[in-house]
């Protein structure tokens, strides 16, 4: 995970455009990327790229379950932990998302279709280190992430693009 968490904090500070609007830093996010990791950890949804000669992390897929999280995760206290230690910043770039998931859901209900656990993917965040972009590398963890979910019986996946 600390690994994972430094190429996480590093890559979205310096990519998504929505931190830089924010200020955010890569030093305000680590704290809050340990903490995220160890949530998706639990979730076990996520992947990263590990170079084979250094050992570093140097590509990652973040995914969680779009409509709830797990009960393990909601039982093991880190989503308290990870509130507490999301940057104010972040917690702006939280909170829009979680409108748009609220709006979202609003309209599938409107429908008449009600989501349940295990049927949306939600694809939080993708990327490379500077040194390992235009390998494919981003491209083949989303490619690998539609298999593996629709494996395990999603039927629907969501992700926000800034």
């Amino acid at each position: 995970i600390p690994q994972a968490a430094r190429c996480f904090a590093s890559t979205f500070v310096h990519g998504e455009i929505l931190a830089h609007a924010v200020s955010l830093s890569q030093y305000d996010m680590i704290e809050f990327a340990h903490i995220f990791l160890e949530y998706l950890a639990i979730e076990g949804m996520s992947w990263c790229v590990v170079d084979e000669v250094s050992g570093d992390c140097i590509a990652f897929l973040l995914i969680d379950d779009y409509v709830a999280p797990s009960a393990e995760a909601i039982a093991s206290g880190v989503l308290e932990r990870m509130e507490q230690a999301t940057p104010l910043g972040l917690g702006l770039v939280f909170g829009f998302l979680e409108e748009m998931k609220v709006a979202c859901l609003a309209k599938l209900e409107e429908v008449g279709h009600t989501p349940a656990r295990g049927e949306i993917f939600h694809i939080i965040a993708v990327g490379a280190d500077p040194i390992s972009r235009g390998r494919g590398l981003t491209m083949k963890l989303i490619g690998r992430a539609y298999f593996e979910c629709l494996e395990a019986g999603y039927t629907s996946a969501v992700m926000e693009a800034t």
